[in-house]
């Protein structure tokens, strides 16, 4: 076990541009998190939180990697309580960062953590680490779930008890060449009940972000896929056994529409968040902006948006991660470069709120 790491994460979303000001919020606390004081001329401990998730007695627990000062670099998986206090935290194995960004934590109906997390050994090269930890940090069971190309990205509890895992593949289904959608759906012991994969075949990457049970347990997944020539956002409606029901597509040709995570309403619609060149010239262009679609649960869209940031600048802007506020409004957390009056050379990438 080790001691922390920083807490840095981000939330985040036709046509609509954003002539916005972000006001402060209050924020219940503010905290710098570090597995190791700096020491000077020592090689320095680098951390970095990629998921977080929130528990219903208001603490919260995180995802990351954290490196060594002899560059070893490891998941972490750490329990705060509802005021950031450090609670523990546990090694999980090997991993470096390079496309092992997403990954997922949820609460089981008896608060315990259930996790999944890419041991990745190279870029586009992982197993998925499945594990689940006590309330009070005693570990219950850890599993692995492949050999070299299975990447688990995301995790969601079902309602008999299991959950389901979402992530890619090209060890099975119909592309060895890329990946092909990859769900994995196992009981509360770890144990896998099925696997299923979806795809195009012929090295077209087909991945997904994000997975989600509705409230009538069907399995809601997002991501991208290859459609037309080119990445567009998809979702995925699948009954509980993975069989499809639904399956739609978001962009155009010549474009490029990724989604990266999906929030499910009490009134069962579905929400996706990510990044589009819609606005710009074509796939090309480095300056994608944030979206947000909503769908009812027959996948025909309510209404698509997107924001594109022009203070400081047209720059690159992602829809991170997507939840809903008391007040009932969609929040959606973003990574971007805008905001910003540094318009060239190095142009510092930041966290928002829309």
């Amino acid at each position: 076990m080790g001691r922390l790491i920083q807490v840095s994460w981000i939330l985040t979303i036709l046509h609509i541009a954003l002539f916005y000001h972000i006001h402060a919020q209050s924020n219940t606390f503010e905290k710098l998190y570090f597995m190791e004081p700096y020491t000077n001329g020592k090689n320095p401990v680098y951390s970095q939180t990629l998921e977080l998730e929130s528990f219903t007695d208001g603490g919260f627990c995180t995802l990351g990697i954290v490196t060594d000062t002899t560059n070893r670099s490891q998941g972490v998986l750490s329990r705060f309580d509802c005021l950031g206090k450090p609670l523990w935290s546990i090694l999980l194995g090997n991993s470096i960062t390079g496309n092992n960004t997403n990954m997922g934590i949820t609460e089981s109906d008896s608060s315990d953590i259930v996790f999944a997390f890419p041991l990745a050994s190279s870029f586009f090269q992982a197993t998925t680490l499945i594990g689940r930890v006590s309330k009070s940090g005693k570990i219950l069971w850890m599993k692995r779930i492949g050999t070299s190309f299975e990447i688990g990205r995301d995790i969601s509890p079902t309602l008999d008890g299991g959950f389901v895992i979402a992530g890619s593949t090209s060890a099975y289904g119909s592309d060895s060449q890329a990946d092909d959608i990859y769900l994995v759906k196992i009981d509360s012991l770890g144990n896998i009940l099925w696997t299923k994969t979806f795809g195009n075949p012929a090295g077209t990457y087909d991945e997904a972000f994000a997975v989600k049970t509705d409230a009538e347990n069907n399995i809601i997944v997002t991501g991208w896929c290859i459609a037309d020539g080119t990445f567009q956002a998809f979702i995925l409606k699948a009954d509980n056994n993975g069989n499809p029901i639904k399956f739609k597509t978001f962009g155009a040709n010549n474009q490029r529409t990724k989604a990266l995570d999906l929030y499910i309403d009490d009134h069962n619609n579905y929400y996706i968040t990510g990044f589009t060149t819609l606005l710009e010239i074509d796939h090309s262009s480095s300056e994608n902006d944030a979206f947000l679609i909503k769908v009812n649960s027959d996948l025909i869209p309510v209404y698509t948006n997107i924001y594109e940031p022009i203070l400081g600048g047209d720059y690159s802007t992602i829809g991170e991660k997507i939840c809903q506020g008391q007040d009932g409004k969609i929040i959606i957390g973003v990574s971007t470069m805008a905001f910003t009056t540094h318009s060239t050379g190095f142009v510092p990438n930041k966290n928002a709120i829309y």
